[in-house]
């Protein structure tokens, strides 16, 4: 019996090993949010190096590190839209001491949102940090790519989310089949 959970634990080792040389051999990653004929992706570009972090806030995120995304709108499977994000890049230092331009605000979870007439694609993104002062960054498009609106929590054009959200009748609190970007693993 012992013989076989040492067995497992080398076996699991070597699977876990083999998995991380995958994911570290690819720097993009595209997920995929669709409604009927429509669909969203965001494309997402990243360095496997790992950030030299002085905030444990932002340990989680050391790794990999977004450096560009942008959005691409289909309609019957053909692109009707490419949509440079207005996220701004910073350096940032690694481990190594290279300092590499990271997207300040990346976006990791993108939803739908539909009332009886219209359907919203809702993107959101944070800081590399989970604290209460990290900017955060909201998207609302049409499912044709129009931006309806596009800020960022520690700007001033806030009250302008809450005229568009009553406007086009959207509950941000109901919002429906979310994909996170997730290449934190």
């Amino acid at each position: 019996m012992l013989i076989a959970c040492k067995q497992d634990k080398i076996i699991s080792k070597a699977v876990s090993y083999k998995k991380q040389e995958i994911q570290k051999s690819k720097d993009q990653s595209v997920s995929s949010l669709s409604n009927k004929d429509f669909s969203l992706q965001i494309v997402t570009r990243f360095s496997t190096d790992t950030l030299n972090v002085i905030d444990y806030k932002e340990d989680r995120y050391s790794s990999p590190i977004i450096t560009f995304q942008k959005l691409l709108f289909y309609n019957k499977n053909l692109l009707v839209k490419e949509h440079k994000l207005p996220l701004k890049n910073i350096n940032k230092r690694t481990i190594s001491g290279k300092i590499l331009s990271a997207t300040e605000t990346p976006i990791y979870k993108m939803c739908l949102f539909n009332n009886s007439d219209q359907h919203f694609y809702i993107v959101h993104g944070s800081d590399y940090c989970s604290g209460s002062h990290c900017p955060e960054f909201i998207g609302i498009y049409s499912m044709k790519g129009d931006a309806i609106y596009e800020g960022f929590s520690n700007e001033k054009k806030t009250f302008l989310l809450k005229k568009v959200v009553i406007k086009n009748r959207i509950d941000l609190n109901k919002l429906s089949n979310c994909v996170n970007v997730d290449i934190y693993k």
